[in-house]
C-alpha cells in the first residue's frame, strides 16, 4: 500500500513538472537517452533540484546512470555547479516560460526568494 502511494505521488510530481516545462523540455524527457544534449540534461537536473522536484531528479539520475554520456554529463554538472550566473539564467528562463499562471506565480515568488539567498550566500547547492 505504501509503495502504491509513493508511486502515485511520484507520477503526480513528474506530471506537475511536465506541465511547467516548455515543449523543448517535454520533448527532452521523451527522447531516447542517446539523443539528449548534455546541457539540457544538466539544466533540467539543476532546475529539478532547486525547485525540490525530488522524484524528477531521481528519474534523471537513474537515467543518467544508464547513459553512455554519464561522464560527460557529470563533468558538465560539476562545472555548472560553480557558475551561479548560468544556473540563475536557466531558472529565470524556466520560470518565465511557464504557461499556467498559478504555477508561474507560485514558482516566481519562491524563485525570487531563493535567488536572493543565492546572491547573498554566493552558492546554490
Amino acid at each position: 500500500m505504501k509503495v502504491e502511494v509513493e508511486l502515485k505521488n511520484c507520477k503526480a510530481e513528474v506530471t506537475d513538472f511536465l506541465i511547467m516545462c516548455n515543449e523543448h523540455d517535454r520533448d527532452f524527457l521523451k527522447l531516447a537517452q542517446s539523443d539528449r544534449k548534455t546541457d539540457d540534461y544538466v539544466r533540467l537536473m539543476c532546475i529539478a533540484r532547486i525547485l525540490g522536484f525530488k522524484n524528477v531528479l531521481k528519474r534523471l539520475i537513474i537515467e543518467l546512470d544508464a547513459s553512455d554520456k554519464k561522464d560527460e554529463i557529470l563533468t558538465r554538472f560539476e562545472e555548472i555547479e560553480r557558475d551561479n550566473s548560468v544556473i540563475i539564467k536557466w531558472m529565470d528562463e524556466f520560470v518565465e516560460q511557464i504557461k499556467v499562471p498559478l504555477y508561474k506565480n507560485l514558482l516566481k515568488e519562491e524563485w525570487e526568494e531563493e535567488k536572493a539567498r543565492i546572491k547573498k550566500d554566493n552558492k546554490i547547492f
